[in-house]
């Protein structure tokens, strides 16, 4: 996680978060992101291949263009220059973006790499990527 950001949390009883019947998960997240290993297979088992959700909502933004940046699975680039308003059509709308047959030997790298170009922006709250949920299936 980029220094002085993090895990942010609020009620989604004050604000309408639209596109979910669980607006209490997209409604807290991590700010800042740069790579989350999550182990998903134990020494021994066989390599397979999961689906990967991650949930995504814009907390400060109304226009596009504010937070963008690549996300990574093991690496590879699979949505390139993302934007949360735009993905999801605007500010506090929840979108879930699916990603599938994600190959996996033991654990599924996730990470998170701003676009602005500006170092600073990577440290910014309201620049820095965000995420809501993981979800990994297999």
């Amino acid at each position: 996680v980029a220094p002085g950001l993090g895990i942010y949390a609020s009620s989604h009883e004050g604000v309408d978060i639209a596109n979910t019947e669980i607006p209490w998960v997209f409604s807290s997240g991590l700010s800042g992101l740069k790579s989350c290993r999550v182990p998903v297979l134990a020494e021994g088992d066989a390599a397979t291949t999961y689906t990967v959700r991650l949930g995504f909502c814009e907390p400060v933004h109304e226009e596009p263009g504010k937070r963008t940046f690549d996300i990574r699975l093991q690496g590879e680039v699979v949505a390139e220059n993302f934007d949360i308003v735009e993905a999801a059509g605007g500010r506090y709308v929840a979108y879930v973006a699916e990603f599938r047959d994600v190959p996996v030997e033991r654990d599924l790298l996730i990470e998170l790499v701003p676009k602005s170009g500006d170092p600073a922006a990577e440290t910014d709250e309201t620049t820095a990527p965000l995420i809501n949920s993981i979800e990994v299936l297999k």
